[in-house]
């Protein structure tokens, strides 16, 4: 999730992360904080689910090869590698309503 990418408010128009305002140089260096931490992982999954184009061109430089949205949807063949969608499974889903979601994949 980066390493301090959440910081509420700083982006007008945005969930609460600031990794789409934030400078390559900002970001490149948050990005290898995180990276160094997980033991040089190469997935994230965006902050709050916010992401720019810009966004994905610092993963890119920091090494980073996959990401994942909060797109509510299955991820098929062929989906952009740094816009992989998620599927929604919430704490307070039942074993049922967790098997209705697993079905639908």
């Amino acid at each position: 999730h980066t390493h301090n990418m959440h910081d509420v408010g700083k982006c007008r128009g945005e969930h609460s992360g600031i990794f789409t305002c934030i400078s390559h140089k900002e970001g490149l260096e948050d990005l290898k904080k995180s990276r160094k931490i997980l033991n040089g992982s190469p997935y994230l999954a965006y902050p709050f689910g916010d992401y720019s184009d810009s966004a994905i061109e610092i993963l890119k430089s920091a090494g980073f090869t996959m990401a994942f949205t909060t797109e509510n949807d299955t991820a098929k063949i062929g989906v952009d590698k740094y816009k992989i969608p998620r599927i929604y499974v919430l704490g307070s889903y039942d074993l049922e309503k967790y098997i209705e979601i697993i079905n639908r994949v």
